[in-house]
């Protein structure tokens, strides 16, 4: 029962750290439940974006687009519309950098990932990228990364510098690992 309990909590605060807090809103965790790290993936899971447990696998379906709105970072967005089959009722954004992704050879195997944080390399020819308006049909994951600075905002001497992340950067961000089939 306590396990079941600290996934319930943990899928509460896992879907709550992915929503930016509001202006003026304290960033203070003290009623949060506190988990031990080590514990993460064996006595608790996190539940991601999609819903699902943090590295379950999961059909998925999406299409690229630019960003709707003006943005700093115009780079292509992934939309998931469904998930197992299943229509979302609230589409999930990822921005291009929060998917790794890769496609079957023709042999039907995978080679190499495609990390759009890292593309400082050419691209061979079955990792094109993706066209805005470009469906995906995919065999997928979610993980995450992890980005906890220390606050040193009421300080007047910070050991630490402040760097500044992208906009969608939480404090666990959802990254999105995926076949293309």
């Amino acid at each position: 029962m306590r396990a079941a309990a600290h996934i319930l909590v943990l899928s509460l605060f896992a879907n709550a750290m992915c929503t930016p807090p509001s202006r003026g809103q304290s960033s203070d965790i003290r009623g949060a439940c506190m988990v031990n790290i080590q514990d993460v993936g064996t006595v608790v899971k996190l539940i991601g974006v999609l819903g699902k447990p943090l590295g379950e696998k999961v059909q998925i379906k999406g299409r690229w687009h630019l960003p709707n709105d003006i943005s700093k970072d115009d780079s292509l967005r992934f939309t998931v519309t469904h998930v197992n089959s299943c229509l979302l009722s609230s589409p999930i954004e990822y921005n291009m950098k929060q998917v790794r992704w890769t496609r079957l050879s023709d042999g039907g195997r995978v080679s190499g990932v495609v990390d759009f944080s890292e593309l400082h390399f050419k691209l061979e020819a079955n990792k094109r990228l993706p066209a805005p308006g470009e469906e995906w049909n995919c065999t997928a994951y979610e993980t995450a990364l992890v980005y906890m600075p220390p606050d040193e905002s009421g300080e007047d001497n910070s050991l630490f510098p402040t760097i500044a992340v992208p906009y969608y950067y939480r404090p666990m961000t959802p990254i999105l690992v995926a076949v293309v089939h």
